[in-house]
């Protein structure tokens, strides 16, 4: 059952609960009350009871068909094999195309000379090389987060959240292949990093 189950069930036994302690409450009273009080609550009884059978019923129902429709969408969430396969290949290219633009950096600072000529110019080449070697501590922590994602893939925890087990949705790993919770969860994440 999940938490928003468990917790509607809590309310009707708690509001059911009430309902039985006013009842007793008010039959003390007719008890000691007069004529006109019991005559009420001839009436009101009957209601009270039916009010107690329905909500015992809805929340059972309630809860069956909660169940049933979390089963269904879990198995939706759930990841299919052609879809795990074009997951994997999409993470390969993207780790490929992250090696191939490290790599090119690093040719690229081991080629450049360091800058003679006016201070604008010298300035201009260290704003340059710093944009690139932030250009590359990105693309290296990218491909950390791809090695990870496709070490998953072999350990088969793959689309799995990190944080709760349960499966990361499609639509997100489509989106971020090396997602490793949920967009819920990573925003929690974030806003507590903050």
């Amino acid at each position: 059952m999940s938490k928003t189950t468990t917790e509607l069930k809590d309310e009707i036994r708690k509001s059911l609960a009430l309902m039985r302690t006013l009842r007793d409450e008010i039959r003390v009273q007719m008890h000691v009350g007069g004529m006109d009080a019991k005559d009420e609550w001839r009436k009101l009884e009957p209601e009270l009871a039916e009010i107690e059978r329905a909500a015992t019923h809805l929340s059972e129902a309630t809860c069956a068909a909660v169940s049933r429709a979390v089963k269904r969408l879990s198995k939706l969430r759930s990841i299919s094999s052609a879809q795990r396969a074009q997951l994997r290949r999409a993470l390969e290219a993207r780790r490929a195309q992250l090696q191939r633009a490290v790599d090119e950096h690093r040719e690229q600072v081991s080629e450049t000379e360091p800058e003679t000529g006016d201070t604008a110019d010298v300035a201009e080449g260290v704003i340059e090389d710093r944009e690139r070697a932030a250009l590359d501590e990105h693309d290296r922590a990218l491909l950390e987060e791809i090695d990870h994602a496709l070490a998953k893939f072999d350990e088969g925890t793959y689309g799995l959240s990190e944080k709760t087990g349960h499966p990361i949705p499609i639509a997100r790993l489509l989106a971020v292949p090396w997602a490793r919770c949920d967009a819920d969860e990573a925003e929690r994440i974030e806003h507590h990093a903050r």
